[in-house]
């Protein structure tokens, strides 16, 4: 079973490289150019930005060229790496979660790195996939979030000290890459971990482990707003701005700024869980890998709604990643959940509704990337 895991990995990386490469040629309307552009403002200023570990693997990828081509070539190396590798994590999780027909669900994982929010009445924005392609930060960070998201609901499962250590490893990969996913776990995990250890050993250590990780998001933002490194850099790249950021708290202002309706957002975004807790309701939620997936959900969706940027990048919605980040680990605990129960012989018509709403995203994950080839956008 390993070796159909690693095939179908190394399939996920020539796959997705071929896409990123294509994505770089056909100059689509996404962050991939920016940040192959801070690469090479890293090589030219030795400044490096406070989620650096993408930037500092192209340039070492790119032998430290600051060649556009080079550096076009190795972030594609980089972000094929990375969707391997999330696969390669996910197709893992999976196989331990059940034994049930491993083969044909492997395929089904590979399936789940297609699936995208469905379209309403924009393809895109508004909605919270589970996927993106266009954020070459937020493809970077995602092997590093499954593994965090596994190794930390393990030592809630075990108290283990040796899942505590992988929780702390991942977590600091993951401030490193892109520190979106802690704002929700953090308090999660603690929250967890105390809920089923309380006081006890595991439970300080849980709780120690969460404010050393809670610590380095700290300095990492000391050093993106005190340290004067990211406006060395954005200045060398043209991307300069004077203009002061802060955060705020405005109820839904950004959501219903790329959304008309909200409601309608999050069933587009999350058909496929909606349909699953409808359809089988308590047996789903016994899974506490569901539990736990649902409540960074719950977490990351209301980070999003409550807690805005404000000046410039007001509208820029980086409170939203999470929420992508969180999705994908939702459908994936579902998916090895459901496919446990589903029985397409006694219970054909709940199955048959369960899967095919998993379908549908992940067609809408192809529609997707096929609007944006040929549109070269997304808006």
């Amino acid at each position: 079973m390993r070796r159909l895991l690693y095939a179908l990995g190394v399939l996920m990386f020539i796959v997705h490289a071929a896409l990123f490469w294509a994505i770089f040629r056909a100059d689509l309307v996404g962050d991939l150019s920016l940040h192959a552009s801070i690469v090479d403002g890293v090589l030219e200023t030795g400044a490096l930005p406070g989620n650096f570990l993408l930037y500092a693997t192209t340039a070492v990828l790119a032998g430290l060229q600051d060649s556009s081509v080079a550096i076009e070539a190795a972030m594609t190396v980089a972000l094929a790496a990375a969707a391997a590798g999330k696969y390669l994590i996910s197709g893992t999780i999976a196989l331990q979660e059940t034994d049930r027909s491993p083969r044909a669900l492997l395929g089904v994982v590979a399936l789940l790195s297609l699936a995208f929010s469905l379209p309403t009445d924009e393809v895109y924005l508004g909605q919270l996939p589970p996927n993106v392609w266009h954020n070459s930060t937020t493809v970077f960070v995602m092997p590093f979030a499954v593994a965090l998201f596994w190794a930390s609901a393990q030592f809630v499962r075990t108290g283990e000290r040796r899942w505590l250590w992988a929780t702390g490893a991942a977590g600091a990969l993951n401030v490193a890459a892109k520190p979106s996913l802690l704002l929700a776990l953090l308090p999660v995990f603690a929250v967890l971990a105390l809920a089923r250890f309380r006081l006890t050993r595991a439970g300080v250590e849980a709780l120690s482990m969460t404010a050393a990780v809670g610590f380095a998001l700290v300095l990492q933002y000391l050093y993106i707003y005190k340290s004067g490194a990211h406006e060395t850099l954005y200045d060398a790249i043209g991307f300069g701005d004077e203009t002061e950021t802060g955060l705020g708290i405005e109820p839904f202002r950004v959501w219903s700024f790329y959304s008309n309706s909200i409601p309608l957002s999050v069933l587009a975004s999350l058909a496929f869980p909606i349909t699953a807790l409808a359809v089988y309701r308590r047996r789903l939620l016994e899974s506490d890998l569901v539990r736990y997936a649902l409540a960074l959900s719950v977490a990351s969706f209301a980070i999003f709604a409550l807690v805005t940027e404000t000046g410039v990048r007001r509208f820029d919605g980086n409170f939203a990643w999470q929420v992508i980040i969180s999705s994908y680990l939702l459908f994936l605990a579902v998916l090895v959940r459901v496919w446990s129960l589903w029985d397409f012989q006694r219970a054909r018509l709940a199955s048959s509704t369960v899967a095919g709403a998993f379908g549908v995203h992940v067609v809408a994950g192809a529609g997707f990337l096929t609007y944006w080839f040929v549109n070269r956008t997304y808006v």
